[in-house]
């Protein structure tokens, strides 16, 4: 063998090692999972479907990927509700939940985390904050059981100055009161002035 026959060896060989090299799109789609680079795996994930659009694995990675994204919440909730009783991570209820969440349907999102709570690893549990979500839920069902509908009677420009005084000309009962108070946050040193109501 001569050394031009050598040299062209050489160089196919490397010309061809990084086709080689390359992760299938399973893999790269989990990579990008794992290293949290959730909008990155999501069209990878969409085209696995597309394949293999009975494998609830796929359906439960593009499910997490557009909660963790924010991203068509509905359609993430379809594919981890397919998903949730077949042999997938049981962090599927926690994204289940979060999905609810976001769509503040707090009660579904509720029965989910608690879901997550009785069956979730102890470890996943602890990494999702799982109680947190609980309480978050929680005070999101009690904020809108409270909701209170406004009516704007009149839209108006008033200077910073002149806003709570504004207010006090218009409430029946009640006023804002400007109280002169130290501060020590921040390294301030110097009075500021914050504003209280009074019933």
């Amino acid at each position: 063998m001569n050394f031009r026959n050598i040299l062209i060896i050489v160089f196919a060989t490397f010309q061809l090692y990084p086709a080689l090299a390359q992760n299938t799109p399973q893999e790269e789609a989990i990579q990008l999972f794992q290293e949290g680079k959730y909008t990155e795996a999501l069209p990878i994930y969409k085209r696995l479907i597309t394949l293999f659009p009975k494998d609830p694995r796929y359906q439960y990675y593009e499910g997490v990927c557009m909660v963790q994204a924010n991203t068509s919440l509905t359609k993430a909730i379809d594919y981890l509700k397919f998903a949730e009783d077949k042999p997938v991570p049981r962090d599927v209820y926690f994204f289940l939940g979060k999905a609810y969440h976001y769509l503040y349907r707090f009660d579904d999102a509720l029965d989910n985390y608690l879901k997550f709570q009785q069956f979730g690893e102890r470890s996943e549990k602890e990494k999702w904050q799982c109680d947190m979500h609980i309480n978050m839920a929680k005070n999101g069902k009690r904020l809108l059981e409270k909701q209170t509908v406004l009516d704007v009677y009149k839209v108006d420009s008033v200077s910073r100055d002149e806003l709570f005084s504004s207010y006090n000309r218009l409430m029946k009962s009640g006023k804002f009161q400007e109280i002169a108070e130290k501060s020590f946050l921040f390294g301030e040193s110097k009075p500021r002035t914050t504003w209280r109501f009074i019933p």
